[in-house]
């Protein structure tokens, strides 16, 4: 019986993992009746997660526009998510019984009325109890996540909310706690269901997902900067919330690590914020970053060590200048131009370089005797071209 059960829910299109729960709660209750299932029912494709098949992680311009769409609560919620990679339940508990408060971010202060962070990028202390792996961890919040989390706190103080250290960050609607008819009525905190179902509508318009996918978004980046060299696979996992090195390390020491380590995982978290931002500005220097990055691959073409003219460029500013301060991308875009063409002036072979976007477009132009050089960060992939052979150089 229960076998033809598990196939009639197979017909009628029942997620694998719906019908484990159903199998798994009736030899629950067969076991509290002593009863054992010795015959084992199999499921077709039991550990395939059919919702999540088409899911993605969302780009840039989508979270932007998701976030465009979000109220003020729901928006710092995603915030939260996106740019600080806690998970929902972080923020507010199943029941409403536990949360996310403004004592867990130390960084974030209210003067006189408003919401001050003294450092950003903000800490942001994820107690044990609301912990998946029921340990204490920390992560950082961007510039971005900390604009929107102070303009919603300072639409609460405003609208007469006293706010101190065991405020709730993400709270009840005003209103909401002198209804008293909800078994919730009187807690702080809004339930995970609730915090999920704000930004999954706000979601809607953009992308057909969870909203867990903006953590996943939070992890899918920092790997980008890690690939990088931006930041540490060690800090990456810390800031996650997953065991590993650094929790190992934080665990024994009761909570606290080094000053030296901390000011490092700050820096780290903070060169690697341009990966994570939705800003007009980050977006503009990520586009000066892909050109340099096209440029310096254009010089190795010309047998050019970049790194090398970079710190001849350097070298050449500080004794001009007296300023000891890093190199710029203008700058250094600047002295990469200026050796290519001195190289093109003593050279017999000249090549045209293009940047590719599709893949049609790179099978043609691979046919009409382009060579490929590099794929970029970007996924476009550069490509050059012999233009033209002159004299022999005497050697």
């Amino acid at each position: 019986m229960l076998h033809d059960h598990v196939q009639q829910l197979e017909t009628q299109g029942y997620a694998p993992s719906y019908i484990k729960g159903v199998l798994k709660a009736v030899k629950s209750w067969l076991s509290y009746n002593y009863v054992e299932l010795k015959r084992k029912i199999k499921v077709a494709n039991a550990d395939m997660a059919v919702t999540l098949q088409d899911e993605r992680v969302p780009t840039r311009e989508e979270l932007k526009a998701i976030l465009n769409h979000a109220s003020i609560r729901a928006r710092t919620s995603a915030g939260l998510i996106a740019f600080a990679g806690l998970r929902p339940q972080v923020l507010g508990s199943a029941s409403a019984s536990d949360g996310l408060t403004l004592g867990d971010i130390p960084d974030l202060k209210i003067v006189d009325g408003k919401a001050v962070f003294q450092t950003v990028p903000a800490m942001v202390i994820v107690r044990s109890s609301l912990s998946k792996a029921r340990h204490r961890y920390f992560t950082f919040l961007t510039s971005e996540g900390c604009e929107y989390l102070a303009a919603y706190l300072d639409k609460r103080i405003a609208a007469g909310e006293a706010i101190n250290e065991s405020s709730a960050v993400i709270t009840v609607s005003q209103g909401y706690l002198m209804k008293g008819k909800n078994k919730d009525a009187g807690k702080k905190f809004v339930t995970t269901p609730a915090i999920t179902k704000e930004i999954r509508e706000a979601m809607l318009a953009v992308i057909k997902a969870r909203p867990y996918v903006l953590r996943a978004y939070f992890d899918t980046q920092l790997l980008l900067a890690e690939s990088q060299g931006k930041i540490a696979h060690a800090y990456r996992q810390f800031f996650m919330g997953h065991k590993g090195d650094i929790e190992a390390r934080y665990t024994t020491n009761k909570g606290r690590l080094s000053d030296e380590l901390l000011t490092d995982m700050r820096r780290a978290f903070r060169e690697s914020e341009p990966f994570l931002s939705t800003a007009a500005e980050v977006q503009e220097q990520d586009r000066k970053q892909l050109l340099l990055e096209m440029w310096r691959e254009q010089a190795k073409l010309y047998g050019i060590d970049p790194m090398k003219i970079k710190i001849e460029k350097q070298r050449v500013t500080e004794r001009t200048t007296d300023e000891n301060k890093p190199l710029g991308i203008e700058d250094e875009m600047s002295a990469i131009k200026d050796a290519i063409a001195r190289a093109r002036e003593s050279v017999d072979e000249k090549y045209e370089s293009r940047l590719v976007a599709g893949e049609e477009e790179l099978v043609a132009c691979v046919q009409s005797g382009w060579d490929i050089v590099k794929e970029l960060r970007s996924g476009k992939v550069l490509v050059r071209k012999k233009v033209c052979c002159h004299h022999q150089l005497a050697v």
